[in-house]
This record gives C-alpha cells, sequence and structure tokens, in this order.
C-alpha cells in the first residue's frame, strides 16, 4: 500500500523492489502505485513492459492473477489516459527532434499519438536551419482525449544573393582631392582652348579679308605680315590647350575609375539535412 503522507517514497521502494523481483506480482504492484499518483504514462508503459515478460516454468497461481490483473489495467488505463498527436507541417519529419517535457521522442513514435499525463505539458521542437519551438498544452485529467500539436516552424534567415556596398569614399580624400584638381584644370584647359580658338578664327578672317582685298599691294602685305604671327599664336595656343584638356579629362577620368570600387554581389544559403547544414555560396 502506499503512504499517503510520502507516496514519493512508497513508490521508490516498490520501484527498487521491482528491480530486484522483475516479476509480474511487483510490476503490478507498481503499477497500481503510479495509477494511484496519476502517474498514466508510468503506469501504461510498465504494463507493456509486464505483458511482455515470458510465462517462466511452474509459474505459480499467483502470478497467472498478477497478469490477468495487469492486461485488465492496461485496458482501464487506455479509457483514461489522454495522447498528443503530431501535426508536423514544416520541417519534414526526418528533420526534427521532439521532446514533451523531459522525455525525448524516437523518430518512430512521431506519427503514433503519444501518451501523456494531465497537466501542463510542454512539446520543445528543434530542427537545423529553423528556430527553435515550443508548444504549450493543457492537458485534462480523466480522459481519453487526444490533443492535436501542430508543428509549423519558421526558418531562420539568412542572406541570399545580398549586394554588399563598398563604404563612400572620405570627400578629403587624397583621391578626391586629386580627381577635383584634374577636373578644375582639364576645364582651365577647354576655356582657354575655346578662347584661343574664336580669337584665332577673328584673326585667321582679317587675313582673308587682306588677302583679297581688290586692288590692295604693299599696304594688304604689311597687314597680312603683322596679323601672321598673332594668327600662328593663337592657333597654337588652341591647338596645345585643346589637347591638355582633352588629355587632362581622360586621364582623370581613368584614375577616378581605377580607384572606384564596385558593389560585390553575395550570394550563398543554407540547406537543412538530416545531419547539419549544408553553406553553399559565392563570396
Amino acid at each position: 500500500m502506499i503512504d499517503a503522507r510520502e507516496p514519493g517514497k512508497a513508490v521508490g521502494l516498490l520501484e527498487e523492489a521491482h528491480g530486484v523481483l522483475l516479476d509480474v506480482e511487483s510490476g503490478f504492484e507498481l503499477m497500481r502505485a503510479y495509477d494511484a499518483l496519476d502517474k498514466l504514462v508510468e503506469a501504461a508503459t510498465l504494463g507493456d513492459k509486464l505483458v511482455a515478460l515470458p510465462v517462466v516454468p511452474k509459474e505459480g497461481p499467483s502470478a497467472t492473477d498478477a497478469r490477468k490483473k495487469v492486461k485488465d489495467a492496461l485496458a482501464a488505463l487506455s479509457t483514461r489516459t489522454p495522447t498528443l498527436q503530431l501535426q508536423i507541417k514544416r520541417p519534414s519529419k526526418d528533420l526534427v527532434r521532439v521532446k514533451i517535457d523531459d522525455r525525448m521522442l524516437t523518430p518512430e513514435q512521431l506519427d503514433k499519438p503519444i501518451r501523456v499525463n494531465s497537466g501542463n505539458r510542454v512539446v520543445f521542437v528543434t530542427a537545423p536551419g529553423y528556430r527553435p519551438l515550443e508548444v504549450p498544452q493543457v492537458v485534462e485529467k480523466g480522459s481519453s482525449r487526444q490533443y492535436p500539436v501542430i508543428i509549423d516552424m519558421a526558418p531562420i534567415p539568412t542572406p541570399n544573393d545580398q549586394i554588399v556596398r563598398p563604404e563612400e569614399p572620405n570627400e578629403t580624400s587624397t583621391h578626391t582631392r586629386l580627381v577635383n584638381a584634374g577636373i578644375g584644370a582639364s576645364s582651365a584647359f577647354g576655356l582657354v582652348a575655346l578662347a584661343t580658338g574664336i580669337a584665332a578664327g577673328a584673326s585667321y578672317g582679317g587675313v582673308a579679308d587682306a588677302y583679297n582685298r581688290q586692288g590692295c599691294n604693299a599696304d594688304c602685305d604689311i597687314e597680312v605680315a603683322r596679323r601672321g604671327p598673332a594668327l600662328q599664336v593663337l592657333t597654337v595656343t588652341a591647338t596645345v590647350t585643346g589637347v591638355a584638356a582633352l588629355a587632362t579629362g581622360a586621364m582623370t577620368w581613368i584614375y577616378a575609375r581605377s580607384e572606384r570600387k564596385e558593389p560585390e554581389r553575395v550570394s550563398y544559403g543554407i540547406m537543412p539535412t538530416p545531419g547539419g547544414i549544408v553553406v553553399h555560396g559565392r563570396w
């Protein structure tokens, strides 16, 4: 009999006795103790083991009677023991690891109704590549009700095909100052080339007029001689500064492009597998 004042101690003594005897009679008494303490899962699990015990030669009437009582007790427990039925939606059953309170389930148990004791139960679920999941479940006492437990785990977010932007250069860096200086020099050369080109065009117009003037002899030659050196200077200056503007602009553009960092594409992903995770990608 169980001492109502110390039920845990009484069950402990019965467990020790059955661990030594390993017979049906002591096992049945331990089943009754578990049942009285509302440990229906422990009682049913022990009953399954007792039913599987082989009949020993010349087994006495008490053992035969105990076997019958164990079967009757199992039948009665089946009408009072609640169960959980897992409904695994995501990920696949092969990936999940399920624990109810402190009891780890085997893969074979995931598709079957799982016997639980009444009270506040917690289903813990883990899987590689997914966030851990806890599903609380309140189980009522005295009923063989089946409680569905839906398992729908959220995948762990991972960067995939992500654009990594380079850091913007500092505005006061040497690179920026040199680029700005090149742009300024190219612009200055361009303005000089434009101004001298316009002046050279005007001077050439005057020389052409002097050559083409009707009835002009010595005076026209003097005017052409006077305008000629200025035209040459303006023409050479426009040509040189134009070439310098183009060269400076091209070198500045090449230098700016050589120091510029393009965005780098990074692609990788995580694939859950039964043995862990596989990371694949390009860095």
